[in-house]
């Protein structure tokens, strides 16, 4: 999950997944409650006090973890 920051009041959150050999479209975010929302309903054991939500106002990559994911889950994230 990166945020991206493009101007002081505009951001937004890029989620990207990786399989195996397969790189899966990116899905934006304009809220961390959106992002919050779908990664707790894709991922059950995720627990969202792993991300950030306060911080510095520039691009970063605000979380990262390795998942076993059936297809399910990844259409659930929208990046299928």
């Amino acid at each position: 999950m990166q945020l991206i920051h493009e101007t002081s009041d505009r951001s937004f959150y890029r989620l990207v997944a990786y399989g195996d050999a397969h790189l899966y479209k990116p899905v934006q975010f304009t809220r961390i409650e959106e992002v919050l929302e779908c990664l707790g309903l894709a991922l059950p054991t995720f627990h969202p006090s792993i991300i950030p939500v306060e911080g510095e106002r520039r691009t970063r990559i605000i979380f990262c973890g390795d998942f076993e994911l059936n297809d399910e889950q990844v259409r659930s994230l929208g990046v299928a």
